[in-house]
């Protein structure tokens, strides 16, 4: 089996991508940044890192003490261009 090294920018997309399809929603807390180096394998600055790199593309943002936060809907259509809110899981 292959190790795959991740990067603080891959780790970053990996949530993008996460986001765009609705694992995680507008206004939803993102993983502590040790639980986030735990699961993908990295040290927990590269994760500090990939939040930044979220942060600055205006998909996140921080709440000193508290975590990191996804964006508001109407901040993710800005920020990811057309995107739309995957319809709410049926129950």
């Amino acid at each position: 089996m292959r190790h795959i090294q991740w990067s603080a920018r891959a780790i970053a997309d990996d949530l993008e991508s996460q986001i765009r399809n609705g694992k995680y929603r507008a206004e939803d807390k993102l993983p502590s940044q040790q639980d986030l180096a735990n699961d993908y394998g990295v040290h927990r600055d590269t994760a500090a890192r990939a939040y930044d790199f979220l942060k600055d593309r205006g998909i996140a943002y921080g709440e000193p003490g508290v975590g990191v936060f996804v964006r508001r809907e109407e901040h993710l259509e800005r920020a990811l261009g057309r995107w739309r809110p995957p319809p709410p899981d049926q129950k």
